[in-house]
């Protein structure tokens, strides 16, 4: 069964059963995820349609802004990005970065 999680961004998850997804299936991003990568994507409009394989370079996140990206999130989410979690694949599109935030997140 497909349940609708966002009318704005109309995002989908598929769900075994009525209450939780089943291991393995994907989640997206919560809305402070999206607001706080939004405010480091300076050529990302407003209103302008996050997708999930966009490439953060392409939207203007450069060495800096993925700094002050990294501290908003570990703030944000109470984490830590722990060595082998910085690398520039984690950083490339906003899927790749919310399946590392929400790792971290996991492993509290």
């Amino acid at each position: 069964m497909a349940e609708l999680i966002s009318e704005e961004r109309e995002e989908y998850i598929l769900r075994s059963g009525p209450d939780s997804p089943s291991e393995g299936e994907r989640i997206m991003w919560d809305e402070k995820f999206e607001e706080t990568l939004r405010k480091h994507l300076p050529f990302l409009n407003d209103g302008e349609k996050l997708e999930s394989g966009a490439d953060l370079r392409d939207l203007g996140l450069d060495s800096l802004g993925m700094v002050e990206l990294l501290a908003s999130l570990e703030s944000a989410y109470d984490v830590r990005f722990v060595d082998d979690a910085l690398t520039m694949d984690n950083f490339a599109t906003p899927d790749t970065l919310w399946n590392a935030v929400a790792g971290l997140a996991g492993r509290r």
